[in-house]
């Protein structure tokens, strides 16, 4: 090759860098952009929110609530924590939605206002209360405290002042903005009786908080009560001298401090709160929302959201001890002991491991927490059990038949309901009390590396998670694998395991092919 040639091709290798580096600076003059001083999305800390459910004034022992908060609250500085919420929302009227709906004008406004916004279904419930101070102090808290499977990420906003500025903002920034609680006027607002706050009662919120829910509890049925407990019994045991289950026992929990049972391995945010007394308000608010009360706890049940439903419950816990509370005598003081601030919760987390139960293991949500986090394990490593060796036999027979004329709808929806308190479901989603189940079948029993199985468990780590297996583990996972801390009872209808199996096998990036299909 002679040095023309090479001339022109070192020529043209030159002119064409030459050209690149004009239009990368071209391009980068046209659309530059800036970095953030700081990279990354500020969130708060989350705190609890539905505890306070009809408390504004003075939560816990004597803090001041959401009204006397308002009347000193600086819209100036709410502007700037409201600059955390941008990156999801819009405050300019008019303005379309992001990846949460506009705010302008928000407070007074319904729940799910904006027309059109894709609402999760649990906030779409929620279409008929209004967003007041109140509930805006609730949900700024903990949004998943205040509305329990919403899809809003957010933790909430830990410093009652700060969202008190917040909230002065949200409502400045509105057409007709609404007129703040007087300073004068937010004590009584509070907690209504401002002689009652003696009795520590001082927090106690407005109707309900106080001796209003202890008026409830004491004209409340224990036997009905009983029978919602039997929700807990999975986790929890309530005769006197009982083992702990994957919870505490609650034999006399009334009286008791947060982490009480020696030995029990509570979670680090119950043992924080260990100072404090399970009360009647204290339980009312873990009830309502353990992860509002206790945030932190490892206690995936969502809550009972029934106010008479907790009332019976709590009446039938006072009444299974040797010395029952005076609910009569304790109304007043309950009201306003409301030990509200212990909703720090530590209480009771056991519930959570209420796994399969999911939706209403709430109620026992109440101390069990801790322990909850080796039974869970067991929930997501069930599936696993060996002993499914056997069982395979019994239900392969029939399972490739079930699986054949599967409904995926419905075994997503079962699989929702009884399974998703306790296990995540979507592509490297977290750990909760158990472990993700995304693509769980094929894969090796303790699939997870680093979760906290069981020892029952992990001696039966063997084969894949297939149909059969699946099928056995879903029917009775106590009789595949005996001692494995996983409370869940088990699915006994058969079609109903084949939807979920036919689910758990879809929701996969392999999903196996389905005999007969």
């Amino acid at each position: 090759m002679d040095s023309f040639k090479l001339n022109k091709i070192a020529g043209a290798v030159l002119g064409t860098l030459t050209v690149l580096l004009g239009v990368n600076v071209l391009v980068e003059e046209v659309f530059h952009q800036k970095k953030p001083e700081k990279p990354g999305y500020e969130v708060a800390e989350k705190t609890e929110a539905p505890v306070a459910a009809g408390k504004e004034g003075a939560p816990a022992g004597g803090a001041p609530g959401v009204a006397a908060l308002l009347a000193a609250a600086d819209p100036a500085k709410g502007e700037q924590s409201a600059k955390k919420c941008v990156a999801c929302h819009s405050f300019g009227k008019g303005e379309p939605a992001k990846a949460g709906p506009n705010l302008y004008g928000l407070v007074g406004l319904k729940h799910a206002h904006m027309d059109g916004f894709g609402y999760s279904e649990a906030m779409k419930k929620t279409s008929d209360k209004v967003w007041d101070f109140e509930n805006l102090d609730h949900w700024l808290e903990s949004p998943k405290g205040y509305i329990p499977g919403t899809t809003m990420a957010f933790a909430g906003v830990k410093d009652p002042k700060e969202r008190a500025n917040l909230i002065a903002y949200l409502n400045k920034n509105s057409d007709k903005p609404q007129d703040l609680p007087k300073a004068e006027a937010a004590a009584p607002a509070g907690a209504a009786p401002a002689a009652a706050a003696p009795a520590g009662g001082a927090p106690a919120p407005a109707g309900d908080a106080g001796g209003g829910f202890t008026a409830k509890v004491a004209a409340a049925d224990p036997a009905k009560g009983e029978t919602i407990a039997k929700r807990c019994v999975a986790c929890h045991s309530f005769g006197k001298g009982e083992p702990a289950k994957a919870g505490p026992n609650l034999y006399g929990l009334i009286g008791l401090k947060h982490a009480h049972m020696e030995g029990f391995g509570y979670s680090e945010a119950m043992k924080k709160t260990a100072d404090k007394v399970w009360d009647i308000e204290n339980l009312n608010h873990w009830l309502e929302s353990p992860k509002g009360y206790i945030p932190g706890t490892s206690m995936a049940f969502a809550g009972i959201k029934s106010e008479a439903d907790r009332a019976s419950l709590i009446a039938y816990i006072n009444k299974n001890s040797d010395t029952p509370v005076d609910l009569g005598a304790a109304a007043p003081a309950a009201g306003g002991d409301k030990k509200t601030e212990a909703p720090a919760g530590g209480e009771q987390k056991a519930a959570e491991a209420k796994p399969a139960e999911p939706a209403k293991p709430a109620e026992p949500a109440k101390p069990a927490e801790t322990a909850q986090p080796a039974a869970p394990a067991a929930p997501a490593e069930a599936a696993k059990p060996a002993d499914q060796a056997a069982a395979p036999a019994a239900a392969g027979g029939d399972i490739d038949k079930r699986m054949a004329s599967a409904d995926l709808a419905a075994g997503q929806t079962a699989t929702e309901q009884q399974c998703g308190v306790c296990h995540s479901l979507n592509k490297g989603g977290e750990t909760i009390a158990g472990p993700n189940l995304y693509g769980i079948v094929g894969l090796k029993h303790g699939h997870i590396e680093g979760f906290e199985y069981s020892d029952e468990f992990k001696k039966h780590t063997q084969g894949p998670w297939d149909f059969a297996l699946l099928d056995q583990w879903l029917e009775d996972p106590m009789k595949v694998v005996p001692g494995t801390m996983m409370a869940f009872p088990g699915v006994k209808d058969p079609q109903e395991r084949a939807n979920i199996i036919a689910y758990l096998n879809k929701n996969s990036d392999n999903p196996a092919p389905i005999p007969g299909k």
